[in-house]
């Protein structure tokens, strides 16, 4: 029983040893060589620890160690419990879940001091003057997507959403612009930048200063100071004399 127990631990020894120069007997009956080692293993190479019964055919070493006949076992080749060692080769990629969370392209985070700085995200641009957090020596400041009026689900925006999230007071008033080109049947001169107000039930946008370049396709407005997130969007304004067609009507100065 000795001497089959040996036999094995030596053809375990013999392959690890031609396939690296060294290697690990595992628990598990594997032998783990370096993911450079020159072969086309992937980082282990089954060898039956004592006990396991005899080799099989398909588990020999390779037909250049056959003559090896002055292999020595070491007695303190013990097997090596609870020992893993990893490949170092890159995982292939179908072993990697794909991704389910918005990409990076979907937000944009800054930490802006007070020389100022311009986020961009896609076809929107907020700009922060030098001097916009004048109360603080830096601010962290985020421009993230939220939706497209095919998204959104609620009447109103003509044209992408984007929020602005900050953590300090915006002394100077920012600028945001969006690129982007309105339905055919909404007049450009009637769309604006409008915020969401949150606080109203139910939320309504309401335009502010802003206005659209017909030569660049872009709506730009002037961001004024508030607290932690609010959301922006180019909206078809109204009054009692410009009207909304269709089912949306006028409130806050926004078709909706």
């Amino acid at each position: 029983m000795i001497r089959a127990r040996l036999i094995a631990l030596a053809a375990g020894m013999a392959l690890a040893t031609s396939a690296c120069g060294k290697g690990l007997f595992t628990t598990s009956g594997f032998v783990q060589v370096p993911a450079d080692a020159g072969n086309d293993t992937d980082g282990a190479i089954y060898v039956p620890p004592p006990g396991d019964g005899p080799i099989s055919p398909d588990r020999t070493a390779p037909p250049d160690l056959a003559g090896s006949r002055d292999l020595v076992v070491s007695p303190d080749l013990a097997v090596f419990p609870d020992l893993v060692v990893s490949s170092d080769r890159p995982a292939s990629p179908d072993q990697h879940p794909p991704p389910d969370a918005p990409g990076s392209d979907s937000s944009t985070t800054q930490v802006v001091d007070s020389r100022g700085s311009d986020l961009v995200l896609g076809d929107a641009t907020l700009t922060l003057p030098k001097g916009a957090f004048a109360d603080s020596p830096s601010a962290i400041v985020t421009l993230a997507l939220e939706g497209t009026v095919a998204t959104w689900g609620y009447p109103g925006p003509v044209g992408p959403i984007f929020s602005i999230t900050k953590n300090a007071i915006l002394a100077i008033p920012a600028t945001l612009s969006i690129h982007f080109k309105p339905d055919s049947s909404i007049p450009t001169a009637r769309v604006e930048l409008a915020y969401l107000d949150t606080l109203a039930a139910p939320n309504l946008w309401i335009p502010f200063n802003s206005s659209y370049d017909t030569a660049t396709g872009t709506v730009t407005g002037t961001v004024v100071d508030f607290s932690g997130t609010r959301v922006f969007a180019p909206v078809e304004s109204c009054s009692a004399i410009l009207t909304c067609s269709g089912t949306l009507t006028c409130q806050g100065g926004a078709c909706q």
